[in-house]
């Protein structure tokens, strides 16, 4: 039915009905009754929304304000927990909620990182962190940075960097565990005296954990000569079972020409057994002043 137009507006409806709805000359419909659900309307004249967990809602419809109530959380896999925090806007994944025992931190707002977005990942205090557009870092619990890697993939320690297994050559490494097993010289005691006015006795530099070959290099340097004699540089190891003073540098003249004595030895030390460096004098005399470098390798 079409009745009107009367009293500002346009009526239509159903004979032997009620009216269905107003048509106003601005284009605004009135109607008379709630726009049902299945033609997108709410099917109530009083819509509300309904709060979820953790959710709050304040005001009246249709100008409702919703927020979250509270840091929503979750745990209960195998003992493990999983906290979202809404402060900074951290995430957590740990083990009974401590924070010292977590094992994934996402966050950016650690005091120990500043804005990092990425603050640890770690385990019982140990840490990565401080991805902040220069550096990534690992960390111990009490040291601010044991490994940093920039942006470039350069690496710089300021402490100790232990692989599970050997660094490969094809990476730069020895593809051991150890020089020795890769075949390589190490350098394992050094000694550089200065200002030397006398004979020196057999010292200890360095004690074997196990029998093998070593190579000890070494130099006199004479520095103030004297009247006559030679000084010379010696090593002493146990050579099966004997202990055993071997030659190592030229004999220098304490009275200068030439003003130096050098050498390398190899010799094969026992187990458990120390190695020393001395100087001896033969026949010096006058006041010389020498200076004695050793490098003692493992082979």
């Amino acid at each position: 039915m079409f009745d009107g137009p009367s009293n500002n507006y346009i009526a239509f409806g159903i004979f032997y009905h009620d009216l269905l709805f107003k048509l106003y000359p601005d284009g605004n419909i009135d109607l008379v009754a709630p726009l049902k659900i299945a033609s997108g309307g709410t099917g109530t004249a009083t819509p509300a929304l309904t709060a979820g967990s953790n959710i709050s809602i304040t005001g009246t419809w249709p100008a409702n304000t919703i927020a979250v109530a509270s840091s929503p959380s979750f745990s209960g896999i195998s003992g493990s927990t999983l906290q979202l925090s809404s402060l900074g806007g951290a995430l957590k994944i740990g083990s009974a909620g401590s924070v010292a025992a977590d094992m994934l931190q996402l966050s950016n707002n650690s005091a120990a990182v500043g804005a990092s977005k990425f603050s640890s990942l770690g385990t019982r205090g140990d840490t990565i962190s401080g991805i902040n557009g220069t550096l990534f870092n690992l960390a111990d619990a009490g040291v601010a940075s044991l490994v940093a890697f920039d942006l470039n993939g350069n690496l710089g320690l300021a402490g100790t960097l232990q692989l599970g297994t050997p660094l490969a050559v094809a990476y730069g490494g020895t593809g051991a565990a150890s020089f020795a097993a890769a075949g390589l010289p190490q350098i394992v005691a050094n000694v550089d005296l200065t200002g030397q006015t006398t004979a020196i006795s057999g010292t200890t530099i360095y004690t074997t954990p196990a029998a093998g070959f070593y190579r000890a290099s070494g130099m006199l340097i004479l520095t103030a000569t004297g009247t006559g004699g030679t000084i010379t540089g010696v090593m002493v190891a146990t050579l099966a079972g004997s202990s055993t003073t071997i030659p190592m540098t030229a004999g220098m003249p304490a009275a200068g020409s030439p003003n130096y004595g050098q050498g390398s030895i190899v010799f094969y030390a026992d187990s458990g057994t120390p190695i020393k460096y001395g100087v001896q004098f033969s026949g010096v005399t006058g006041s010389p002043t020498y200076d004695f470098h050793v490098r003692l390798e493992k082979m």
